[in-house]
């Protein structure tokens, strides 16, 4: 049998949570660690694949009830609670999902495509933007999105999405993750060349931005590997993972720290 890890984070050192699914089959798998047990975490009593989650004590939010989607190039699928409300007036368009210091929880998907949960409701936003968005992080009363053709849109408590400033947009960077990194920082990480039809040989270099009260900065570019995957702790430590084997890390600037992990490593949620 093989598996396909479809969602792996770490909320805490007895906080672990991991889902997939089988390739081919329609067996799905979603467990929680606690310390010294793993447990089924189920939705409506059934089993179903888990895309990624946040948590906010005991309430778990997650995208779930995955479709494959060939213009996002990955699966998408609903935002909601374990146990409580999907949102349904999107459709199966959501791709990642954060909570804010406010107790608010964003997920974002296609399209644009921003609601967020408060109050016992979810709600559409306006992200001024209809460049699909790929990954969301929030932290220092600020939230951020980033995603297709090198988009990023952020807010901070009380504000409506604006785009970030010296960032222009360009077409084959899509951003494959973003991570708070403290106060009002964001790390964004993106491949020139991994977006559509037009990628070329040579391509998928990584490249990393650094995103402070909606303004970006570029800070590494040209790499020799792509990126895959990015995270952080409760204090805005940053670690990214890449093809080779690569860890970067911890804090800004951000600097090799190791070449001796396995290629299979995509993707550090340390938080």
């Amino acid at each position: 049998m093989q598996l396909r890890i479809t969602c792996f984070k770490v909320f805490g050192e007895n906080d672990i949570f991991l889902a997939g699914h089988q390739l081919g089959g329609p067996q799905y798998f979603a467990k929680r660690y606690n310390g010294s047990a793993w447990t089924n975490v189920t939705s409506g009593g059934s089993l179903v694949d888990f895309l990624d989650v946040a948590v906010s004590g005991t309430d778990v939010y997650v995208i779930s009830d995955r479709i494959w989607d060939d213009d996002m190039e990955s699966y998408l699928g609903y935002p909601g609670i374990i146990g409580g409300d999907t949102y349904t007036g999107g459709g199966k368009n959501f791709k990642a999902v954060a909570l804010a210091d406010d107790g608010k929880v964003y997920a974002v998907g296609k399209a644009g495509a921003i609601v967020s949960y408060s109050g016992g409701s979810w709600s559409a936003e306006n992200s001024h933007t209809t460049k699909d968005l790929t990954c969301v992080a929030a932290g220092g009363g600020w939230v951020c999105a980033a995603g297709r053709d090198r988009t990023v849109v952020c807010k901070n408590d009380g504000s409506t999405w604006q785009a970030v400033t010296n960032l222009s947009e360009k077409a084959e960077n899509k951003f494959v993750g973003i991570a708070w990194s403290g106060g009002e920082t964001f790390v964004a990480i993106h491949n020139t060349g991994n977006d559509g039809e037009q990628s070329y040989i040579g391509a998928d270099k990584g490249t990393i931005y650094k995103i402070e009260a909606g303004a970006a900065s570029l800070l590494r570019t040209g790499m020799s590997s792509s990126l895959g995957g990015i995270g952080s702790d409760s204090e805005g430590k940053v670690a990214i993972g890449g093809s080779g084997g690569i860890v970067y890390g911890n804090a800004l600037p951000l600097s090799e720290e190791n070449k001796g992990i396995h290629p299979g490593i995509y993707m550090l949620l340390l938080d």
